[in-house]
């Protein structure tokens, strides 16, 4: 199935489509699930999750993932500052508009900018934690945005991705002004900057790893002899508490389960060789392609191809063939199922088809 021809504000370039680039387009409706132990992106502290013990609350983390949706907030694009207003560099990335004149074509590209201007307008109702940390008591079973801000801190924002591609889609947004509005390729050019965001990014990286633990943990193989641990321990604990014995910490127990499954090391960290918005964000995402968000030849391709640059191959050499998506046509190249790279030349229904078996046997592992 072939996409229909770019639209007014929409380019051949960009990785999305108007009505995602204006927020038009529906979101995706959140999964519902159970909770599991998650790293909090900034403050590197697991959350007070015992695994094994089916009565402690859920993490806020895992609520934040799965918790109903309300209509999102309305909210002007900040104005620019004439510190954040530089032009691009080119990479087929459209130009900035004036400090504080958003044009009409460009507004849309500028979302992201109320999110980094101000993330503690979209966080979960009742919290007041300015950090938003996750372990806040009023944030549980509270109810979010539709693309809510997770964590902020004076230097990162991160939030759900309101189009998620996968199961779990999140967006790390860098604050610093002198590189926000710059593309990728020259943003990076910043060894240091490159050092901050990388490790930012590994952070939300093992979020997302627990979270598709969380998600997939019961069918996975992988995770077989962890869960008879789990269980044993449990078990454990139960005989403890009924003859009064001591309790043994979450922390300690986590210690001596065995690992299971390598959930992190399957996570995608990465950015568009064209970014769509403006703002430089990166993509911190589960790898199955699972969603029906991913309704077009551009959705897909853009994480399917060298068009989406993985963090750790930055910064590009010079000579970097990302460095001209254009005119590698990554986003026309035919279907090419991620895992087993079985080519389904233009069918968009075949690949989708094939997309949901291969999720199949990919959480199964």
């Amino acid at each position: 199935m072939a996409s229909s021809a770019p639209k007014q504000h929409e380019t051949e370039e960009d990785a999305i489509t108007e009505e995602e680039i204006t927020g038009t387009a529906e979101p995706a409706a959140r999964n519902t699930s159970s909770t599991a132990n998650v790293l909090d992106g900034h403050e590197k502290t697991k959350i007070a999750v015992d695994e094994s013990n089916p009565r402690q609350r859920k993490s806020a983390f895992t609520e934040l993932m799965t918790s109903s949706s309300r209509k999102e907030k309305e909210s002007k694009p900040p104005k620019l500052s004439k510190q954040s207003s530089q032009h691009w560099s080119g990479h087929g990335t459209p130009p900035m508009p004036k400090p504080g004149v958003p044009s009409q074509r460009f507004q849309a590209r500028n979302t992201l900018g109320k999110y980094i201007a101000n993330p503690e307008q979209f966080l979960a109702s009742g919290n007041t934690n300015s950090k938003a940390t996750v372990d806040n008591e009023t944030q549980f079973g509270a109810v979010y945005d539709t693309s809510q801000v997770l964590h902020y801190d004076e230097h990162f924002v991160v939030l759900r991705d309101l189009y998620p591609k996968s199961q779990t889609h999140l967006l790390l947004l860098p604050r610093n002004l002198r590189h926000t509005l710059k593309h990728p390729f020259d943003a990076f050019e910043d060894r240091q900057f490159l050092k901050e965001v990388k490790a930012e990014a590994e952070k939300w990286k093992r979020c997302v790893g627990d979270e598709m633990r969380r998600q997939h943990k019961d069918v996975s193989m992988s995770e077989k002899a962890r869960n008879e641990a789990l269980a044993a321990t449990l078990r454990g604990e139960e005989k403890r508490a009924a003859t009064g014995g001591n309790h043994e910490e979450p922390s300690s127990q986590e210690k001596t389960l065995p690992d299971g499954r390598d959930w992190t090391s399957e996570v995608l960290v990465g950015m568009h060789a064209v970014p769509s918005m403006t703002h430089l964000h990166v993509h911190i995402m589960s790898p199955d392609r699972h969603s029906p968000c991913l309704r077009h030849r551009k959705h897909y391709n853009s994480f399917s191809t060298p068009f989406f640059v993985p963090l750790a191959d930055f910064p590009l050499h010079p000579e970097d063939e990302r460095r001209d998506p254009t005119g590698k046509g990554y986003l026309k190249w035919n279907f090419t199922c991620w895992r087993c790279s079985k080519d389904f030349g233009n069918g968009l229904v075949e690949l989708k088809k094939h997309l949901e078996e291969e999720f199949e046997v990919w959480r199964n592992l």
